[in-house]
């Protein structure tokens, strides 16, 4: 079953990442199209690489990054593409052009995501047409052709920019909506009740959970995108803003749910509770679908008839639960466990009302008329600084010049390699360990496998494909079918994407030398030998290993999820705190904790001899995960208070969890021993010993028939910091000891 639920995760596809393959696809089969016509195929096969590439460079988002980043690429690969076409021939002109390409163009990365993707792109197109030089006369046609492949796919890719000009942020918003969807129903149809298989439960939805994370930033950053290229205030921008807004308000409400799920996974009570969680999760999860739709296309309705029936089950049953559950102590815990989990349910389909209003309001507004390019950079580039910040980092001390010497030096060599020995298709060499290389070594490795599975398995399919077939018209079909499928998951599983890409490379060389199946092999084989090649130079040419970046980015995580804690505990104490203010702090967190998730399942893939206390490090981050669900908790409760209540000891609490967790973020670099947590835990104590006195005090009040008394709000207030701060203050406590 996880093998079948594996497959299907790697083949999952959404509509935006097909249209985009689809694009892709056609932008690039229409110069080979021409230039097999006028018996130019290696012209058309240059206006392919000027499309390709100017499509690869595209950094999505707002249609002014987009289109400063495939512009950027166009020129920069005619450019390239003039010089290498005249020093291919010379192998002592190619082999330094090679390293110095790859040298500058991976130091480009020091500005951001544009400088990464255009540099990578240009120096793909250099090593690739270093091997077929011409003369000048060819290469300058070829300067003019890549000029116009890559304003052919501006076009097809930047049509709508004047015509919906909010289009970009509508389908990175609907990409938000889309994860949390299937979060959601992850979730609800995962869940069992009882401890062991809930971790399990729990586990299967972290990946969606970090898939949520990336598309809310994501969202976020678009739309910061967009507002700052228009002139003036637009109502569109507010009711843009609410819906992000209204999902990151769901995200949280989900976040603590699990963790509600959890604290009453063993209650007799709910026992009804798991097929009542996928019900709704179906429900809501069909709702988000109808919502991304309405979102992506500016149009459709949503029915809410369905939740609106769930809403009043969940009232039944919450009637039904203070019917069942009896008055004594331990029972009455149970009862507002369970009551707070309806709460959070009852709060999820709210949400989702103000969620379709939102659209609803969104769809109303937006009413767009063709308004002309507006294309307003975000700031003056500041050129003495753009200098300043490229030579701050000529120097050893930098990651980005080191792996920039990495990429020139192994590239340089692979192009050496296939010269001196004149391999046929040489130029995968050079072209794979660009592609495998990265900055540290446990990406790498991962990417390497990913690379060389795909391509051997796909150069048998392509073998086959270009034995068997040999009419022009099929071979054309079957070249856009594959560049469909390949492009549309190059961004989404890179297996798959080099499955697809090698029978899609092998039929278009078909196109020129029909029946030559043996490409497939020499691809293979290139392949392989580049895969090798770029393993070596990650693992001896400066290797940055995962394991160094660990501690600092848990640090990260830590000090984050602090100043998360900080927050929530203070609107506990009663102090002033603004809603955003507390969703910033938590987005902040969510963010760094799946930042050093990340960055741990890297370590996994380096060498065991570089995987030094790795129990301890998975410790540690394990625990620090559990406090950030713990805070999400509390803070979620925040909204149902009406009224400041004071528990005694809670301050002290707050300030020497504070203190522990500040200490332990400056110690988790400098090496792990254990901190006194002696004061805190007394801290806790108190706490507890206030929580008794308030349930015995509330207790007698039930047995006296006094219902409504002030003790009645402090109970509900304060029964998620009673249900919660055993695990709180385990978790930290753990923390502090992690070498214990």
């Amino acid at each position: 079953m996880a093998i079948v639920t594996r497959v299907r995760s790697a083949f999952n596809l959404n509509r935006q990442d097909a249209l985009a393959g689809m694009r892709i696809a056609t932008i690039g089969l229409l110069p080979l199209f021409i230039g097999s016509l006028a018996s130019q195929p290696v012209l058309g096969l240059m206006g392919y690489l000027g499309g390709l590439y100017a499509c690869m460079a595209d950094v999505g988002g707002a249609y002014q990054a987009r289109a400063l980043s495939m512009g950027l690429a166009t020129i920069f690969l005619a450019v390239v593409g003039f010089l290498a076409t005249l020093a291919g021939g010379v192998i002592w002109l190619a082999v330094p052009l090679m390293f110095l390409c790859a040298f500058l163009g991976s130091m480009m990365s020091v500005y951001g995501n544009i400088g990464s993707k255009v540099s990578f792109v240009v120096i793909c197109a250099f090593l690739i047409i270093l091997s077929m030089p011409a003369s000048l006369v060819v290469a300058g046609e070829r300067f003019g052709v890549l000029m116009i492949g890559g304003a052919w796919a501006m076009l097809l890719s930047l049509w709508l920019w004047p015509l919906r000009p909010y289009r970009p942020v509508r389908v990175a918003v609907a990409n938000y909506y889309r994860t949390l969807s299937t979060f959601i129903e992850r979730v609800c149809s995962s869940t069992s009740y009882n401890h062991e298989t809930f971790s399990v439960a729990v586990s299967e939805v972290d990946g969606e959970r970090s898939r949520v994370v990336t598309a809310q930033e994501n969202a976020r950053a678009v739309f910061v995108q967009v507002r700052s290229a228009q002139h003036g205030a637009d109502p569109i921008d507010q009711h843009l803003l609410q819906v992000i807004l209204n999902a990151d308000s769901l995200f949280d409400i989900m976040l603590a749910l699990v963790s509600s799920i959890r604290n009453t996974a063993e209650h007799p009570y709910m026992a009804r509770m798991p097929a009542f969680l996928r019900q709704i999760g179906s429900e809501l999860a069909t709702v988000l679908a109808e919502c991304v739709l309405a979102i992506e296309r500016g149009i459709g309705e949503v029915d809410l008839s369905k939740l609106d029936t769930l809403k009043g089950k969940l009232d039944a049953y919450d009637t039904d639960l203070s019917r069942a559950i009896p008055a004594s102590e331990e029972d009455y815990q149970a009862r507002v466990s369970t009551r707070y989990l309806l709460r959070r349910l009852k709060a999820m389909i709210g949400t989702m009302h103000l969620i379709v209003d939102a659209v609803q309001q969104l769809n109303s507004e937006e009413r767009e008329e063709p308004t002309g390019i507006s294309f307003r950079p975000a700031a003056n580039v500041d050129l003495q600084a753009a200098i300043e910040t490229f030579s701050d980092n000529l120097t050893l001390r930098s990651v980005v010049f080191r792996h920039a010497l990495r990429v020139g030096i192994a590239t340089a060599l692979a192009v050496a390699i296939y010269m001196v020995l004149q391999l046929p298709h040489g130029f995968w060499i050079p072209l794979t360990v660009l592609i495998i290389l990265k900055p540290d070594f446990g990406a790498t490795l991962q990417r390497a496998f990913e690379r060389m599975g795909g391509t051997v398995l796909g150069g048998i399919v392509g073998g086959v494909l270009a034995a068997i077939i040999h009419s022009l018209l099929l071979q054309y079909i079957l070249v856009w079918l594959l560049g469909c499928v390949a492009f549309a998951y190059r961004q989404r599983n890179y297996t798959v994407f080099a499955f697809f890409l090698t029978p899609f490379v092998v039929l278009l060389v078909d196109l020129s030398h029909p029946g030559d199946w043996q490409v497939s092999l020499l691809r293979v084989f290139n392949t392989v030998i580049g895969g090798v090649l770029a393993l070596v130079a990650g693992f001896v040419v400066w290797p940055r290993w995962t394991r160094e970046q660990l501690p600092e980015q848990l640090a990260k995580s830590i000090a984050a999820n602090r100043r998360f804690f900080t927050g929530v505990l203070a609107a506990y104490l009663g102090q002033q705190y603004e809603i955003e203010t507390l969703r910033t702090l938590s987005r902040e967190a969510r963010l760094e904790n799946a930042n050093a998730a990340a960055t741990f399942q890297r370590v996994l893939s380096e060498p065991k001899a570089m995987q030094r206390n790795v129990k301890h490090l998975y410790a540690l981050l394990s625990y620090n995960l559990q406090l950030y669900d713990s805070i999400t908790i509390l803070a979620a409760h925040l909204s149902t208070l009406k009224r400041h209540h004071t528990l005694s000891g809670l301050e002290q609490f707050a300030e020497q969890a504070e203190n522990v967790l500040q200490r332990l973020e400056e110690i988790v670099c400098s090496g792990y021993h254990p901190i006194s947590t002696e004061q805190f835990e007394e801290s806790v104590q108190e706490v507890e010993a206030s929580l008794q006195h308030l349930r015995e005090t509330r207790l007698a009040e039930l047995s006296a028939g006094l219902i409504e008394t002030p003790n009645r709000e402090a109970m509900t207030k304060f029964s998620p910091v009673n249900i919660e701060l055993e695990r709180l203050a385990h978790e930290v406590v753990s923390m502090a000891h992690i070498q214990d």
